[in-house]
């Protein structure tokens, strides 16, 4: 079922006219958080596994990353 998010979510970058580089960074970063928080579906994200998610960041990137990756699940 996240795959079709993630799918659906693509195309609306490819429409905003995102650089492919670009595009698969967000996905990459999209793709991260599902398997660290194990989402199945869209209905699975929610503020318990950002805020999960927030802390496993922190431990490992500059404050600057975690925002980034971030606003980019939030904007997904």
């Amino acid at each position: 079922m996240i795959n079709q998010d993630i799918n659906l979510y693509k195309e609306k970058l490819l429409l905003s006219e995102k650089q492919e580089s670009t595009i698969k960074q967000y996905l990459k970063y999209i793709e991260e958080f599902c398997l660290v928080e194990n989402i199945q579906s869209k209905e699975d994200i929610n503020q318990e596994k950002l805020i999960s998610y927030k802390s496993y960041l922190e431990n490992k990137y500059k404050t600057k990353t975690v925002n980034i990756k971030l606003i980019i699940i939030n904007n997904f």
